[in-house]
């Protein structure tokens, strides 16, 4: 049994995060990192950059580079791809995005269940309402102290895709339509969700969450731009 670790990477704004997320999840038992590089910048520098991240950390890992504006569509395809790909029956996969860091000790004791889900606590810097950078020296659970439930719950994780992708379901994206899988029906059958820690709230955010609401009202997605813009309102209140 391998553990892998699927991800994308946004790294025009979300670089100085790798670091951290491959030095959490190393230590907690990933044997192999899978990650997408996504830039919109044609020359692709930060790709590169991320790429001398990952060899200098010591892991084993595999990239895939994505050159366009970020698309959540997208995003799910190449990481189906990327399970799909890269593994066999029995490994398992952690499907995480580079912000979010799971509460746990041991990534292959965490996943008893077939699917495994997260519910996803803000971390925040401890000045109220500042969008910190990320250092890259310092403990990331230190640099962003202060915690707030999120109350949202989603896929983390997975032990076998294959058998959901054989069923006729993507193996990520769609895995939570898996029957017997639902969040709902999952916590009644006795399974407790895993804390995951999402480093969202950090520098950059603004220009993030105001190009994507750019790209989703030039595509007429209605629901995805007033998403962007309530994170957009949320950041100016400090809230």
């Amino acid at each position: 049994m391998v553990t892998r670790v699927v991800t994308c990477v946004g790294v025009d704004f979300d670089l100085a995060l790798l670091p951290h997320f491959i030095k959490h999840y190393a230590h907690r038992g990933a044997d192999v990192f899978h990650v997408i590089l996504n830039t919109n910048v044609a020359a692709g520098h930060r790709i590169e950059v991320a790429k001398q991240m990952l060899s200098a950390s010591g892991v084993d890992f595999t990239t895939r580079d994505w050159y366009g504006e970020f698309n959540a569509g997208r995003k799910r395809q190449l990481m189906s791809v990327m399970l799909l790909v890269n593994g066999n029956p029995g490994d398992v996969f952690v499907t995480v995005d580079v912000d979010e860091f799971m509460a746990v000790r041991n990534i292959a004791k965490a996943y008893e269940a077939p699917v495994v889900y997260g519910r996803l606590i803000d971390r925040f810097a401890a000045e109220p309402g500042r969008l910190a950078a990320v250092l890259p020296d310092v403990d990331i659970f230190k640099q962003f102290p202060v915690t707030r439930h999120n109350f949202s719950a989603r896929v983390c994780g997975m032990q076998q895709p294959f058998k959901a992708c054989i069923q006729g379901y993507a193996p990520y994206g769609g895995i939570h339509q898996y029957k017997g899988y639902g969040y709902k029906r999952w916590c009644k059958n006795g399974n407790t969700p895993i804390r995951l820690h999402h480093f969202k709230w950090t520098e950059g955010r603004i220009e993030k969450s105001t190009r994507r609401k750019e790209m989703h009202e030039a595509k007429h997605k209605r629901a995805a731009a007033r998403r962007s813009a309530r994170v957009l309102r949320a950041i100016k209140k400090g809230s």
